[in-house]
């Protein structure tokens, strides 16, 4: 019988051996954000300004396009992530607001 943090396991030479538990965190499920949503989280984290200056700016059109059509709007999508970085690269927003950003994007 295991202790209360051992549980048995079998080795390579077919041994039932003990072994400690190992616990892994669930990843955190982000729930998917409108447009709407998102532009709260960055005018929050930068605001209303710094927001309206980077939503004018021709550098990041793209950038504008993509949000307004975005149905639903990832946090950990590569485009989600390069969206932000571009708003970085762009003076728009500091790294620290950034990961305000991210850190506030509520779980699903």
């Amino acid at each position: 019988e295991p202790a209360g943090d051992e549980a048995l396991a079998v080795d390579a030479a077919a041994r039932v051996v003990r072994r400690p538990w190992v616990v892994v965190a669930a990843p955190t499920a982000w729930r998917l954000l409108t447009a709407n949503e998102l532009i709260d989280l960055l005018v929050a984290a930068a605001g209303q300004g710094a927001f309206l200056a980077a939503w004018s700016d021709p550098a990041l059109e793209l950038w504008r396009i993509k949000v307004t059509v975005a149905r639903d709007i990832e946090r950990d999508a590569p485009g989600t992530a390069a969206g932000l970085a571009a708003l970085v690269a762009a003076g728009h927003l500091t790294e620290s607001q950034r990961q305000q950003v991210l850190d506030a994007w509520p779980a699903g």
